[in-house]
């Protein structure tokens, strides 16, 4: 239970695993050409051999304790403001659409390490960016709000 590098290991096994899975829903062959399959099926089965290897190499050497590399005082704080920035994304996305929710969330993120007019700034320039790249040039549809934005 103690030991950091195998959890970690296993977790992965258990993601390589899923993905090995998964990936028998497509097709391993297209007509001429590879399919959508070939990719994550190899990545994933040579993933899945190197932790395996990863795991047994732990349980050969000294083991991390798992106590001593938890984040702890200000670093527990910002692990936790990105897990609620990002819970918050996802609840506020359908309601206001990606630039806002983008801004709330990056704003949350910024705010402890920049001033808040700082922080506003990069969050809408970043926010924006990726907005004008990904709908606008590349026309990948992302969330909107009531007013088109």
């Amino acid at each position: 239970m103690k030991n950091a590098e195998a959890w970690i290991g296993f977790i992965i096994l258990l993601f390589s695993g899923t993905i090995f899975y998964q990936s028998f829903s497509f097709d391993y062959f297209a007509e001429f050409t590879p399919g959508p399959g070939l990719f994550p099926r190899w990545l994933s089965a040579i993933l899945f051999i190197i932790t395996v290897v990863y795991i047994v190499s732990t349980f050969r050497r000294e083991f991390v304790d798992i106590t001593k590399i938890l984040p702890r005082g200000i670093e527990l704080r910002k692990v936790i403001n990105v897990f609620v920035s990002l819970i918050l994304f996802l609840v506020i996305i359908p309601y206001t659409g990606y630039i806002i929710a983008g801004i709330v969330m990056m704003m949350i993120l910024f705010c402890g390490e920049y001033k808040w007019y700082t922080a506003l700034f990069i969050s809408l320039v970043t926010t924006f960016t990726i907005f004008l790249v990904f709908y606008t040039f590349l026309s990948v549809p992302l969330p909107l709000n009531a007013f088109g934005f």
